[in-house]
């Protein structure tokens, strides 16, 4: 399998395809919670959970094979692991107003919502440099996929696939959390009505 990169002659596309290597999508995959990364027309990569309600998913991005699981209550945190090794190779430290992920060897990341009332969302390092952008699109109460711009030093960073896939995992994570939440308010403002 070719590595991953971003750029012409990836995935289904031909060799020499034209691709905008600043922006790359999630879309929905049929089933539940399945996503794959889209280059332009080129399928780079994908994201699936192992089963509807579970914490374990499984990303393939080239030669790059990720498993990722949540963990905790009070301090959650996603582990990112290889799959062919069983190495970790980042960890995603969850907090209310932002989350830390730390690549293994690497550098550390930050991931938070890009205002109040905005549903995007950024991945900067820590001295603020933006490195992904990430835009949710829903339709009809279902995360659909997302937009994601990609800042030009990142484009070929080794790290790209493993920021990518923490992200979106964590997006996804609370994408279904806010909705559970907003669908058990509505059920007990149904239930103490009159």
């Amino acid at each position: 399998m070719d590595p991953f990169r971003l750029g012409p002659g990836m995935g289904d596309a031909p060799t020499g395809t034209a691709v905008d290597e600043s922006a790359v999508r999630w879309s929905a995959l049929p089933g539940e919670r399945s996503y794959e990364l889209r280059a332009g027309d080129d399928r780079i990569g994908e994201l699936r959970w192992a089963t509807r309600f579970g914490s374990l998913a499984e990303g393939d991005f080239g030669d790059r094979h990720l498993s990722l699981k949540r963990s905790g209550f009070l301090a959650p945190q996603v582990v990112i692991r290889d799959r062919a090794s069983g190495a970790e190779v980042a960890r995603l430290h969850a907090h209310t107003t932002h989350s830390r992920l730390e690549i293994v060897g690497g550098g550390v990341y930050e991931l938070r919502r890009a205002g109040l009332l905005v549903p995007a969302w950024k991945l900067t390092t820590v001295d603020r440099a933006p490195v992904l952008n990430l835009e949710p699109v829903e339709e009809r109460g279902r995360l659909e996929g997302g937009l994601v711009v990609v800042e030009p030093p990142y484009r070929s960073a080794p790290e790209l696939p493993v920021l990518l896939a923490a992200s979106w995992y964590f997006i996804v994570l609370a994408w279904f959390e806010e909705v559970a939440v907003l669908a058990g308010d509505a059920v007990l403002r149904a239930a103490s009505d009159p």
